[in-house]
């Protein structure tokens, strides 16, 4: 049936020949960048460095809007919350920071739990929480609307390196150099799903895909990947980029096909950097490479996606400190398209069903670990002694002390067609929540036999 949809899709939409130029260059960073987000309503660019400091760009002019400062050590990444009202940012100073996008202040004290560098974040849909991961192999979901704590996972045992919510909200993907894919409950902190890259290769990123029924991965053998987290199996690779140090973040792109009906005027793509100096970009159903962008010096380590229109930013750690900006000049201009986060969303994604909920047993290739039922802690006992405690840090997917992996790796996974309507639906309409939400930790226990939280 999947064949079928993807036939009758090609047969009344073909491709348009991409043809995306330089449009401009962004120069204001003195120091390597680190990461950079379009704004879900596509009117802002927000970059990151490891001089502390956030910049907030004009998308469609590229002028300089705000500079964010408040952080004392490098940031490793940021997010937009999906109003486009809030920026979070994760640093190496240990905390994590919210904005406002408009006032470019702080909207609360530094965010306090993890105990060493933060390198990732992510908001729900909602916007009533934000999830971060960071070096302590921890993750924290925190309450937006208060600034606290409101669930400890000791996730993994190596660096989270990337942290993404589900299009409800109900459930957040966790990744780590460790080679876990992880999913939780974000009500009560339970891990739903392990997933297992088949030879450990540490993973960089991790994200829902738009329709929320597959999971999209970066990882160190240079390949980027597509997993269905009911079977827990590899079901499209990517392969064309170099990533084997740095692990450039992939993202999604919505591009037109000419021909056919509103709904099959779009294809998405799947855009990431590459540590040649390279921008690639492959069409989801084919898996075609339909990039190969070259003007970087160094290793691109971000690339961003615009949510309407044929634009990409990428950034590199090259020492110009440049932001590229790519658009497609085969396209009529002014060209919006359908965002991924308006598009109409598909049946009710069903959640993992392989472990209980109320009680999930992970077993780890280095440890044995429990995930217990968590329990409720007053605000007054939280210090940074409840988190997990940090291990030596084998990779580290920030610019600096970076180290390569010992091992170079490519792995041979099945490759499963996928119909396109498969991939193409979105986050679907996020509903408001506002209430109170309490802190939980979830407490685990390692091969000692010893209970940390």
């Amino acid at each position: 049936m999947a064949d079928q949809i993807s036939s009758s899709l090609c047969s009344s939409a073909s491709s348009i020949p991409p043809n995306y130029k330089l449009k401009q260059t962004l120069l204001g960073h003195t120091s390597v960048l680190s990461a950079l987000k379009f704004s879900p309503d596509g009117s802002r660019l927000a970059s990151c460095a490891k001089d502390g400091l956030i910049r907030i760009w004009d998308a469609e002019t590229g002028v300089e809007l705000c500079v964010l400062v408040g952080h004392s050590e490098g940031i490793s990444d940021i997010a937009f919350s999906y109003d486009s009202k809030l920026i979070a940012s994760a640093s190496d100073d240990k905390t994590v920071r919210i904005w406002g996008v408009q006032t470019g202040k702080p909207i609360h004290e530094p965010l306090l739990a993890h105990t060493s560098a933060v390198l990732c974040v992510s908001f729900n849909p909602q916007g009533n929480l934000l999830a971060s991961g960071g070096k302590d192999e921890c993750v924290w979901i925190w309450d937006v609307r208060a600034g606290r704590p409101h669930l400890n996972l000791p996730a993994h045992s190596d660096p989270v390196s990337g942290v993404n919510f589900n299009r409800d909200g109900t459930m957040l993907v966790s990744c780590s150099w460790d080679g876990l894919i992880r999913m939780w409950d974000t009500s009560t902190g339970h891990c739903l799903k392990t997933i297992v890259h088949e030879e450990s290769v540490p993973i960089a990123h991790i994200s829902f895909t738009p329709n929320g029924r597959y999971l999209l991965s970066t990882s160190l053998d240079s390949t980027t990947r597509f997993w269905n987290f009911h079977t827990s199996k590899s079901v499209k690779t990517f392969s064309g980029a170099l990533n084997e140090q740095y692990g450039c973040p992939s993202t999604f792109l919505v591009r037109p096909r000419e021909g056919g009906n509103v709904q099959d005027r779009q294809e998405i793509w799947v855009v990431g950097g590459s540590e040649d100096g390279r921008v690639v970009a492959w069409e989801v159903q084919s898996r075609e490479q339909r990039l190969d962008l070259k003007g970087h010096q160094d290793s691109v380590i971000s690339v961003a996606g615009h949510p309407t229109k044929p634009m990409i930013a990428s950034a590199s750690i090259a020492t110009d400190y440049h932001i590229k900006i790519w658009q497609d000049t085969s396209l009529p201009c002014p060209l919006v398209l359908p965002s991924l986060v308006t598009l109409p969303a598909s049946t009710p994604i069903a959640r993992p069903t392989d472990l209980p909920m109320s009680h999930s047993t992970i077993t780890d290739k280095s440890a044995h670990s429990v995930v217990s039922s968590p329990s409720v802690v007053n605000q007054s006992t939280i210090s940074h002694n409840s988190v997990h405690p940090s291990s030596p840090l084998a990779h580290d997917r920030r610019i600096n002390g970076t180290e390569e992996p010992d091992t170079k790796t490519t792995t041979e996974v099945e490759n499963r067609r996928l119909s396109l309507t498969d991939v193409e639906m979105d986050m679907g309409k996020p509903t408001s929540s506002t209430s109170s939400i309490p802190l939980i930790v979830v407490e685990s226990q390692n091969a000692d036999g010893e209970t940390t939280r």
